[in-house]
């Protein structure tokens, strides 16, 4: 860890600092692990996270970038659920369940969260196998897709339900 700055008035200014750390959940909660390259910049206004992870018992994300800009991410799930008090922190207010479970099945994003961080921006490649969607069994899902707080497209998909596909 690194730290540099001027200090001779309040708030400092010229902050940089360089960190890799390890994070571990308290005991009693969810249990998690993960490591993040965290490199701050003050005075060019940028946060960024070099090759970083969070590892859930089920779920692991993977993520590198900046900030309120453009962040790679790469996630797999077998239990979505254990990723919502992450997004809960990360976006307060954000829902507390999704209308997708897996049943046995998996999950897989790759892509990136660009714009602000009060209004991000997801784009990407999502694929979904032994999934419920609001109570319905699909046997897989593949698409490219766009999303906002406001909104949710798909360019591309493929969507496989009771033996039968649509493209």
């Amino acid at each position: 860890t690194s730290l540099q700055g001027w200090l001779d008035r309040w708030p400092p200014r010229n902050v940089t600092a360089r960190s890799r750390l390890t994070v571990v959940a308290e005991t009693g909660q969810l249990p998690f692990e993960g490591a993040l390259d965290i490199d701050y910049d003050q005075a060019a206004g940028t946060l960024e996270l070099g090759d970083s992870y969070l590892a859930f018992p089920s779920s692991r994300a993977h993520f590198q970038g900046t900030l309120g800009r453009s962040l790679r991410l790469r996630l797999q799930s077998e239990k979505l659920e254990e990723l919502m008090p992450l997004v809960s922190a990360l976006r307060p207010g954000a829902p507390r369940s999704l209308p997708i479970s897996l049943e046995r099945g998996s999950a897989r994003f790759e892509g990136l969260v660009t714009g602000p961080i009060d209004d991000p921006r997801v784009s990407g490649r999502v694929s979904l196998e032994s999934f419920l969607f609001r109570g319905r069994r699909f046997g897989r899902f593949d698409g490219d897709i766009g999303a906002s707080a406001s909104s949710v497209r798909m360019r591309s998909f493929s969507l496989v339900f009771e033996d039968m596909g649509l493209q």
